[in-house]
């Protein structure tokens, strides 16, 4: 018979990759009791194969690095990218609120 343990959380997290260790910070950042659970015996799910590399212009960061990146040029090269699969209401959310999510986790 197998140990059952009980562990009473407010928000329970399935893969450590950088959704759900996403969903954990800002869980926990609102005062909720998370519990991660990992399938794997390593924490990053498909993040950590990745290198967890990722693009999100305007940025603070990057503008202390010297980086100017306007958000016309971004959706620019993203409509460009995306070809008929651009859908304009996501991009603006994505420009508007992708630097918002970077100072946060900053």
């Amino acid at each position: 018979m197998a140990n059952e343990e009980t562990y009473d959380c407010d928000a329970l997290v399935v893969g450590s990759g950088c959704a759900g260790l996403s969903a954990a910070v800002t869980a926990g950042h609102h005062g909720l009791k998370v519990l991660v659970v990992e399938k794997e015996p390593r924490f990053g799910g498909t993040t950590a194969r990745s290198g967890g590399w990722l693009w999100i212009p305007g940025t603070s960061l990057a503008r202390a690095w010297g980086i100017e990146e306007s958000p016309d040029q971004a959706r620019t090269y993203l409509r460009h990218e995306a070809g008929n699969s651009f859908d304009a209401a996501r991009v603006d959310a994505f420009l508007t609120e992708g630097p918002k999510a970077v100072d946060f986790f900053t």
